[in-house]
């Protein structure tokens, strides 16, 4: 992945011109014609070269070194040393090369040709960059720096600059290695030097892809492609690719990434890159891994390490171990994945790669704690997770930390198994945040990466009865998931999120970190003392020893001291005297739970997807979290939603096949919790349910299951929450209505939206819709068809008090790229959802989107995050609360259902009771639900015509009365 500006390595013709051109001594007839002959050997030797006959070059630029030789002409013989070691270097044969340029660099030394030197100094510190020997590259980089900064020649400075940025590279040293990249990148620009400042680009971008700052990686490889595709560069363009397949695969886009790596490839065969041929197939084998496709990678794998076997490629020999192993082990053959395991992290320690020393024991610590030697596990990802620390690569600490949660989990520790799957997701969620400049689908796709351990972290709190924090942990999950979709929601709230931490769990990581420093320090000071002797230790260095040795019996060696450490003990013994972990401060749970009680005997409902059952967590506002595990797999889950919404979605469908799905449904979300709904701690019943679903479940409306004997609508009032309507149950509505409705009737509109073209057809409904609603409730301002622009839209907004605000018209959330998302408006127009966001909605009660799908635009089961998208949005525009469909609904049920409901509002009842009654009248086909009077005294009536509003259209199937969902604030 690392270009080094060797002059070997990047332009043949130049470099190796100019040591022709560097010979010039004087000299008599005799020794000019031998000098001549040899020149001439020299050029056809450089022209084989350039024509990859590396054979027939060899044997010419012996030739000519034997002529320099005959006339002892030491110029020449230190430059055709160089050329010749150059032809070994082009044939992977370093040994020979690094042997031949060390005897050039004595000669070029003795004649003092300053030339000459810079170029085999640069040339040796390539091969020993290959080799994985970074410590003596930086040393012969650094040689070449020094001359190059004596001749003054600004492009060799570069050069050199970029080098010690590689050789600090290989040694995981990232800031200085960004330190003389970006030196060197300066003066590419300044010199207009397009294929080095592409280098430089591509070595930047893979500082960052190592140290998991994804975003800024892609960034810089896109740059640097650009530039090598404007100049041709096939070696480079090939490379560039491999890097951003990789990045994509790494963030779980494998078909893309397998993609772009196989255009890679193609490009490195057509020019005999075997390197370049070896780095791309290790990135398909790692994307066909990850798929579990174990066959084909490691088929793929073997063939790389092949290529890094013939060409001496020692650091990608030691991947392909390395990914051999995870193989192996994924098969289940552990003997075979530690053979692998261990070649591998040998080579890793023999070119002091750190980055890939702290993989290779991570995955062999996995192997011992699958095999349950736990201590040594641990022991091996302590040196994995200290190494990862030094070199700043957060993928790697979360995955340790992951690692050894789940191995304290294992041993039934569950207390340090959750301190530990804290911070893994405190550094997942650091990590995520660079992801925010990213486009969905990577954001989307990173956090399925990553999702399992929060979900294993909250799976042990609930096991523990710590529900509360369960909740926290999966509220951070969902917060990232809308996060993902909404790529400026950082710019709303640039306040970090993250777990909360016990003072015992920020002990015990306190602890685990100063006993893992304590055991570095040791190790740095014994090494010394062996490989420089006892008298290399300063006095400081002497007293830290003694003070590390003296407190060497309570340090962590292993599992099994490390809990027996006193300090430990004491916080996990308080840890376990804490009553069912509920006396952690969680503020805005605290606070949610609080201002449920706001709501008319509320409770508040997680229902949480786990592989093996569904966790049904039930808050009411003055007792604990109520905990119901329910046995039944995630699969059977989702086969049951996918049944049930393919249903829900056909309105000529049967009633009682959809009260058969919806009771399945039922059984598992709320007959467990029927006793806890039916009593509250104040003696009442349950009212309302401040739902809050997990996963697929979002795509089902709470209120059309059905309990065998009537639908959950007629039972409960039922309200979304998202992360965005915590904290807001506490805002009472205003008790005057000022409303603006707006309906797009004569809507036969075909925009064009993200590069997809919609056709819309007209919503005769709508008109009578908002006329009726303003016949119903006064201080209501209609705005139809063309006088419903999405200019005078946002001012009116903006200009007056409108406390609701209902748009009927059609709409789509795309679930594939939400910034596409949109409104139609009576002009033709659309307002996409980031346009909605940045409305000004802070008057806004409720904002009712009486539309074609605004709730959710896909068609099949995904993670159901887009269906509280809409209301997300809206809500960060200040409203208070949010109504939205979650399928294609019918107008006219529409129009009844949406009269009923603001009948209800004008009857004084708060939201979420009055949309529950609104379904309730087309459930029973009676108005006289919402307030107990008979129907013709209500007196809804058609705008239009002036006759009744018939409810007889509707029936009740849910497909009519069910598809809104109230998101937000249920008052």
């Amino acid at each position: 992945m690392l270009m080094i500006d060797s002059s070997e390595a990047v332009q043949k013709n130049p470099t190796v011109e100019y040591r022709v051109k560097s010979i010039s001594v004087k000299q008599d007839d005799a020794v000019t014609s031998i000098t001549d002959e040899a020149e001439q050997l020299n050029r056809i030797g450089i022209a084989l070269i350039n024509q990859e006959k590396y054979s027939e070059a060899l044997e010419k630029l012996l030739s000519s070194l034997a002529l320099y030789r005959k006339i002892n002409n030491l110029q020449g013989v230190g430059v055709l040393l160089s050329n010749i070691a150059t032809v070994y270097e082009y044939q992977y044969k370093y040994e020979y090369a690094l042997d031949v340029h060390i005897q050039a660099l004595a000669i070029l030394q003795e004649v003092d040709n300053r030339h000459g030197q810079r170029n085999t100094l640069n040339s040796i510190g390539f091969i020993f960059n290959r080799l994985g020997d970074y410590t003596n590259s930086l040393e012969f980089f650094k040689k070449a720096l020094v001359i190059d900064q004596e001749i003054g020649e600004l492009h060799n400075i570069g050069i050199s600059l970029n080098n010690i940025g590689s050789a600090y590279h290989g040694l995981s040293d990232y800031s200085q290695a960004l330190e003389f990249y970006n030196q060197s990148l300066e003066i590419r620009k300044k010199l207009n030097d397009l294929q080095g400042r592409a280098a430089v680009l591509n070595n930047i971008g893979t500082v960052y892809f190592e140290q998991s700052l994804y975003s800024r990686a892609i960034d810089f490889h896109q740059q640097s492609l650009a530039i090598r595709r404007e100049i041709f560069d096939s070696y480079g363009i090939g490379e560039s690719l491999n890097n951003i397949g990789l990045i994509f695969a790494v963030l779980g886009q494998y078909k893309r990434g397998v993609d772009i790596s196989m255009e890679a490839l193609e490009i490195q065969e057509s020019v005999s890159n075997f390197r370049g041929m070896r780095e791309a197939l290790t990135n398909i084998g790692f994307m066909y891994s990850r798929q579990g496709q174990y066959e084909n990678a490691r088929l793929i794998y073997s063939r790389a390490l092949e290529i890094s076997q013939n060409i001496d490629d020692r650091r990608g020999e030691a991947t392909l171990l390395n990914s051999l192993g995870l193989i192996y082990s994924r098969q289940g053959d552990d003997s075979k994945a530690l053979s692998s395991y261990q070649k591998s992290l040998k080579i890793r320690r023999e070119i002091k790669n750190p980055w890939g020393i702290s993989e290779t024991l991570h995955n062999i610590a996995a192997v011992y704690s699958r095999q349950g030697e736990y201590d040594k596990a641990l022991e091996l990802y302590n040196e994995s997770l200290l190494i990862a620390q030094d070199i700043s690569d957060l993928a790697g600490q979360g995955s340790t930390l992951g690692s050894i949660g789940s191995l304290f989990k294992e041993q039934n520790q569950f207390e340090l198994g959750i301190t530990f799957l804290k911070k893994a997701v405190t550094v997942y969620e650091s990590i995520h945040g660079d992801l925010s400049v990213l486009d969905h689908g990577l954001q989307d796709s990173y956090k399925e990466t990553v999702s399992a351990t929060y979900r294993e972290l909250a799976d042990l709190l609930l096991q523990e009865n710590r529900v509360l924090e369960a909740q926290a942990v999966l509220d951070l999950l969902r917060t990232q998931e809308l996060e993902d979709y909404f790529q400026d929601v950082r710019s709303h709230d640039d306040a970090p999120r993250n777990v909360d931490y016990w003072q015992p769990e920020e002990e015990i990581l306190t602890l685990y970190k100063e006993v893992l420093l304590a055991k570095e320090d040791l190790a740095r000071l014994k090494a010394k003392a062996d490989t420089e002797g006892y008298d290399s230790l300063t006095s400081e260095e002497l007293e830290l020893y003694d003070q590390l040795s003296a407190r060497e019996g309570e340090l962590l060696d292993n599992f099994t001291e490390f809990l027996e450490y006193p300090a430990v003990k004491a916080a996990i013994a308080l840890l376990r005297t804490s009553t069912e972990g509920q006396n952690i401060e969680l503020a805005s749970l605290r606070t949610l739970q609080n201002n449920i009680a706001n709501l008319p005997n509320a409770v508040l409902l997680y229902p949480l997807i786990f592989e093996d059952r569904l966790e049904l967590i039930l808050v009411p506002p003055d007792a604990p979290p109520i905990r119901r595990p329910v046995e039944v797999s995630a699969k059977d889950v989702n086969e049951a939603i996918l049944n049930y919404r393919t249903l829900l979605r056909s309105p000529h469908g049967s009633t009682q096949q959809a009260k058969a799905a919806a009771q399945k449904l039922y059984n598992w979300l709320i007959k467990d919790i029927e006793e806890d709904l039916a009593l509250l701690d104040n003696g009442t019943s349950t009212q309302t349910i401040v739902y809050s679903p997990d996963g697929a479940l979002r795509y089902i409306p709470l209120v059309a299951l059905h309990d065998g004997n009537q639908w959950l609508a007629e039972r409960f009032s039922v309200t979304h929450i998202t992360t965005e309507s915590i904290s807001d149950f506490d805002t009472p509505p205003q008790t005057e209505h000022n409303i603006l409705a707006a309906a797009c009737a004569d809507c036969s509109f075909s925009p064009t939206v993200g590069g997809e073209q919609y056709t819309f057809s007209d919503l005769p409904f709508t008109r009578t819709e908002v006329n009726n609603l303003a016949a119903q409730i006064p201080n209501t301002d209609v705005l139809l068809d063309v006088a419903f622009s999405k200019t005078d839209t946002k001012r009116r907004i903006a200009l007056s008090n409108y406390n609701i605000i209902h748009l009927a018209t059609h709409g789509a959330f795309i679930s594939t790229s939400p910034d596409d998302s949109f409104l139609l408006f009576g002009d033709g127009d659309i307002a996409t959802l980031r346009d909605i966001s940045s409305w000004d909605l802070e008057d806004a009660d409720l904002v009712v989107l009486s539309a074609c799908e605004t709730g959710l635009g896909g068609q099949d089961l995904d993670s159901g995050i887009e269906v509280l998208g809409l209301g997300y949005q809206i809500q960060r525009a200040k409203a208070k609360a949010a109504m939205a469909s979650l399928w294609r609904v019918d107008d006219g049920g529409t129009q009844a259902l949406m009269n009923a409901f603001y009948l209800a509002l004008s009857e004084g009842l708060p939201k979420a009771e009055a949309l529950r009654r609104a379904q309730l009248a087309l459930i029973k086909d009676d108005l006289s639900v919402i307030s107990g009077e008979s129907r013709a005294a209500i007196n809804i009536v058609d705008f239009d015509t002036g006759e009744p509003i018939s409810l007889k259209a509707s029936s009740d199937h849910p497909y009519y009365w069910a598809p809104f969902i109230l998101i937000g604030n249920g008052l």
